[in-house]
């Protein structure tokens, strides 16, 4: 009998062969495994390697004190908009001005310039709407009028605007204000939208989401997935393999530069035009130090 036993114990059991769906289970454990550890991996040696991140700090601590890098400071400048509201909590789009973060309430802007010597309204895309600024201490508004309370200011620049944008704001919000000036920082993005694949009368926003938004909803859906992923932006953009709208393209039709060129400088003479009827002065410029010699 104990022989018997032992030779039981000796021989091998039978493989165990798992069900189907224990497999295919497994595999996708294991691929979904995969997949995040890649996507943490390639979102650390991301901010490990950005080499404009640590650029644009190194940057910061030369140009700027301690007391303007501290994000506990205010966000907008001592003077700037109690009569603008700001919602960055998606994208508001408005058919005359494009994306529009930024609320004008009317009434309280006129009411606000009839106590002032001095009404300006700035007008552009990120860089007056001083987007990167840690704090009001180093946004345009403080740096053009330092606090000087003989002069008011409203900021309806939003960051990516092209000329034809804020012309449609100057025109529909800021005519009626009477400013005595209105100041354009305008050009830096004028040439987006081609690189995008769009057309020279699109902007940016039109061309990397609004237009799929509307005419391919399914696209639209699909780009905001793939942006949402490092792992899909490598596998399917970066090779080519889905034709996402978020993607600059790699070549641009010089045709195409002109025409932004003239779609541009057709918009710039609009404001001089409307220059009579508000009894105002409206300048594009880029260097903000003449400011305060124009004002």
């Amino acid at each position: 009998m104990s022989a018997d036993r032992s030779s039981e114990k000796l021989q091998p059991r039978p493989a165990q062969h798992f069900r189907l769906s224990v497999r295919v289970f497994a595999g996708l454990m294991t691929l979904i495994v995969t997949l995040g550890c890649m996507e943490v991996g390639l979102r650390l040696w991301g901010l490990a390697t950005n080499p404009n991140a640590r650029l644009r700090e190194n940057i910061y601590r030369r140009l700027y004190s301690p007391e303007e890098l501290l994000r506990t400071q205010p966000p907008l400048s001592l003077q700037a908009d109690p009569c603008v509201s700001l919602d960055l909590s998606g994208l508001h789009w408005d058919p005359r001005f494009g994306f529009a973060s930024k609320t004008l309430d009317k009434a309280c802007a006129k009411d606000l310039f009839v106590s002032h010597k001095t009404k300006v309204v700035l007008l552009g895309g990120s860089t007056m709407n001083s987007a990167l600024a840690p704090n009001y201490l180093t946004t345009i508004d403080h740096y053009a009028f330092g606090g000087d309370e003989r002069m008011v200011s409203i900021n309806l620049a939003e960051s990516a605007a092209r000329l034809s944008n804020m012309l449609a704001r100057f025109i529909f919000e800021v005519v009626e204000l009477r400013p005595n000036v209105a100041v354009f920082l305008v050009g830096n993005p004028e040439f987006t939208s081609i690189q995008y694949g769009g057309l020279p009368d699109d902007d940016f926003y039109w061309t990397a989401g609004v237009s799929r938004r509307i005419h391919h909803p399914m696209m639209f859906f699909l780009d905001k997935l793939v942006n949402e992923s490092k792992v899909a932006q490598v596998l399917l953009i970066q090779t080519g393999a889905y034709p996402s709208a978020r993607r600059t393209g790699k070549r641009i039709d010089l045709t195409l530069v002109d025409k932004v060129v003239d779609y541009y400088f057709l918009h710039r003479k609009v404001p001089r035009l409307s220059v009579g009827i508000i009894q105002s002065r409206a300048y594009s410029f880029c260097n903000q130090r003449s400011w305060r010699k124009i004002i």
